[in-house]
């Protein structure tokens, strides 16, 4: 039997509440090997081909509403920076 270093079911865990910085698609596991060519699963969306730990839907509609008045900063940037902000300065 193969041992996957990180399981589908931990991985989906993970992915819960997660959506991907460039779409807002809910991320899921996607079954891939590790550097080390062992079998495993990473968080990523398959709408944007990409692995990504994403960002929360909050965090993904605020950065969404920047986009409409910075439309030369990608989504994936303004998902950053929004995290940036909300670590640093929001108190919930």
């Amino acid at each position: 039997m193969i041992k996957y270093q990180i399981t589908k079911e931990e991985c989906a865990n993970r992915c819960v509440g997660r959506v991907c910085c460039r779409c807002g698609e809910p991320l899921i596991p996607i079954e891939t090997v590790d550097n080390s060519n062992n079998p495993t699963f990473w968080a990523g969306c398959l709408s944007c081909s990409i692995f990504s730990p994403g960002t929360t839907m909050k965090m993904y509609n605020t950065a969404k509403e920047l986009h409409k008045n910075y439309s030369n900063i990608s989504m994936d940037d303004l998902c950053g920076i929004v995290r940036y902000i909300r670590v640093r300065f929001w108190k919930d």
